[in-house]
């Protein structure tokens, strides 16, 4: 596994610099501005933008997303798949706006703020919640893990992502009862500001 991943590694950095570094700075840039307008300080207000992009942006992310999975599982390594990429690449963001623009539309719903107190600690323990995934899937579906790679039917693999988000979840809420903030993100918050910020509730401040 480290031997392939060494022999991969030329082509993953040039996607990297390339590719996956300035669209994620982007969508940092994006968000950041639309946090700086307050976009969504008043959601209900664009229902109807809401609603426009989950129309757009499933009809069209879906169809990229389906396309790109053809051609990957029938023509890998050819000039369509590599057509497909680039449909894929164009039409992503569009599904993963329409996905924001559901969770934004459910907020404001009957039970909105039953569905954002259920969420919100997860979303403040992001980077651990992500990184924790990352590790129980490589332990899940790797060679040095069960290998259960190809042998999880679709509604297992779905599965498994809702059982191991809903654990998360359920996680997030105990740690947050005790703690200011998550612990990587903990200790992301003490490498950008170089000090050492409280990290049990009631604990003093920065030293």
């Amino acid at each position: 596994m480290v031997a392939a991943h060494l022999e991969q590694l030329p082509d993953v950095l040039l996607l990297l610099v390339f590719f996956q570094a300035p669209a994620a700075l982007a969508a940092f840039l994006l968000g950041l501005a639309a946090g700086r307008h307050q976009a969504l300080a008043d959601i209900a207000r664009h229902r109807g933008t809401l609603g426009r992009l989950q129309w757009t942006g499933f009809t069209l992310g879906l169809v990229g997303g389906a396309v790109y999975a053809h051609a990957s599982l029938e023509h890998p390594g050819g000039a369509y798949q590599i057509l497909a990429l680039g449909i894929d690449v164009v039409t992503a963001p569009l599904l993963a706006a329409a996905y924001a623009a559901t969770v934004l539309r459910l907020t404001c719903g009957r039970h909105g703020d039953r569905l954002v107190a259920s969420l919100a600690p997860a979303g403040r323990m992001t980077l651990t919640n992500y990184l924790t995934q990352s590790l129980v899937c490589a332990l899940l579906f790797t060679g040095y893990g069960a290998a259960l790679v190809g042998d999880v039917s679709p509604p297992g693999v779905l599965a498994i992502a809702l059982l191991l988000f809903t654990a998360q979840a359920v996680a997030s809420h105990w740690w947050l009862r005790r703690y200011r903030y998550g612990p990587l993100e903990w200790l992301l918050r003490a490498w950008t500001t170089l000090t050492r910020p409280p990290l049990r509730r009631g604990e003093a401040g920065p030293r």
